[in-house]
């Protein structure tokens, strides 16, 4: 068992690289039989790769955080962002991490990021799970296992990865730096950040190549190197370039 400060947790932009579905399926059939005793199916199984891939294609946004011991995933969070909601559809962690506080941190994750698109973000509930999104704010919807919380103001202050580089964002990124060009962005998956700062407003961002395997483009307000949004863009590309390299290491 690894300590909760060796598991790494990197955004997965591209959720169609091959074997993460593998990943979600066997965190989930996992966590399923170990908390409620229940085994997927075969068809259950199908229909479960066939979700992913029909949210992959039609949302416009969907986040992605994998949990990572080593190379191996270990826990997972998405949703999917339109009409001015969030929908959190999945959020497991295998059994044997369940105590590290790592599901927290997912959804932390995930609340900061979808902050940037919407205000709310709803869920449903599996029953062993209600205390845990009872005790992160969520409110039960008429007593049902429909959850939702208000997520305005989160995601200040920190360092976002951006799954869908919206117009919203794109304007605030011009205001950064003119040559801004959100088609480089569109459909490509490119690995992305932004730094948003206590009012919410973006103050820089920064890109790795396709491949993540370089740091290219690092632009903020302020362009003294020691300035913190600078210093923090730059970290969270660095980690997730080397996160990628281990992984490709396999």
């Amino acid at each position: 068992m690894c300590s909760m400060k060796s598991i790494k947790i990197v955004p997965i932009f591209n959720q169609a690289t091959p074997g993460i579905w593998d990943d979600f399926l066997r965190i989930r059939m996992a966590t399923m039989e170990y908390n409620y005793n229940s085994k997927l199916t075969d068809a259950e199984i199908v229909q479960y790769r066939k979700e992913y891939l029909d949210s992959w294609r039609k949302r416009s946004t969907n986040i992605a955080f994998g949990a990572y011991a080593g190379h191996d995933m270990i826990g997972f969070v998405r949703a999917s962002c339109t009409g001015g909601r969030t929908e959190l559809g999945c959020l497991y962690v295998l059994p044997e991490y369940q105590n590290l506080h790592v599901g927290t941190r997912l959804l932390a994750l995930a609340e900061n990021t979808a902050s940037l698109y919407t205000n709310n973000i709803e869920l449903v509930s599996l029953g062993n799970a209600e205390s845990f999104y009872k005790s992160k704010q969520y409110k039960s919807l008429i007593g049902t296992n429909r959850y939702t919380k208000n997520i305005q103001g989160k995601g200040r202050c920190a360092c976002i990865p951006i799954f869908n580089c919206n117009t919203k964002i794109a304007r605030a990124c011009n205001v950064v730096s003119p040559d801004f060009n959100i088609d480089v962005f569109t459909g490509a998956y490119l690995p992305m950040w932004v730094y948003v700062d206590i009012d919410g407003q973006i103050l820089g961002y920064a890109t790795t190549n396709p491949d993540a395997s370089r740091l290219m483009v690092l632009k903020t307000k302020c362009n003294h190197p020691a300035d913190w949004s600078r210093r923090v863009l730059t970290s969270e590309a660095q980690n997730y370039i080397a996160h990628r390299e281990i992984l490709h290491s396999r």
